[in-house]
This record gives structure tokens, C-alpha cells and sequence, in this order.
């Protein structure tokens, strides 16, 4: 028969890790957040490029990339993209958040 001591001890134990994992589990959000840029007038959906960057953070402070979203820049000449049209920006978590994947997104010609 164990101790009451024991027992106690391996409930608290039990408690702490239920309690760490259950304000970590919580399921992926994604954000979106658009600002228009520039307007193209010309209505030639045909000529509408689309140019994607992802940056991912680890453990939300290691960034291999030295910033938290791409820039705007570099994702339209990724893209080839000289006249902005708009510029989306995504964000979405990991599982338990170990990882974040920052997303901009620009279309244009």
C-alpha cells in the first residue's frame, strides 16, 4: 500500500503536467490581415500575378530569417511583381506552438 505522502506527491505531480498541457493544446488559429496598396485600374485579371513568402519561428524566438513577416519587397520580386495590388499577411501556429509560420502573400503585375 502506498504512503499518503505518496500519493499526494504524484497527484500534484499529475496536476502541474494536466494543467501545462491544457492551456498549450488548444487548436491552430489563423489570422488574416489585408491592406490594399495600390489599385490597379486596368481590369486585365489575366495579367494578376501572385507572389508567396513564408517565414517560420521556432519556439517563438528563434527566426533563421531576422524578421517575424517577409517584406513586402521581397515577395514581389520573388514573384516578379512590380505594380502592387495587395499584400495579405497570414499567420499560423504549430502544433502546441513550437513552430509559426508567417505568410505574405502579394498579387500585382
Amino acid at each position: 500500500m502506498t504512503s499518503k505522502k505518496s500519493l499526494i506527491g504524484m497527484l500534484f505531480i499529475l496536476s502541474i503536467v494536466v494543467t501545462m498541457f491544457a492551456g498549450c493544446a488548444s487548436t491552430p488559429q489563423n489570422h488574416l490581415a489585408a491592406v490594399t496598396v495600390q489599385v490597379i485600374g486596368n481590369g486585365n485579371v489575366s495579367s494578376v500575378k501572385i507572389s508567396k513568402l513564408t517565414d517560420t519561428v521556432y519556439l517563438d524566438f528563434y527566426n533563421p530569417g531576422g524578421t517575424t513577416y517577409p517584406s513586402i519587397a521581397d515577395t514581389a520580386k520573388a514573384g516578379g511583381i512590380t505594380k502592387i495590388a495587395t499584400v495579405e499577411y497570414y499567420k499560423r501556429n504549430g502544433i502546441l506552438r513550437l513552430w509559426t509560420d508567417y505568410t505574405t502573400i502579394v498579387s500585382g503585375q
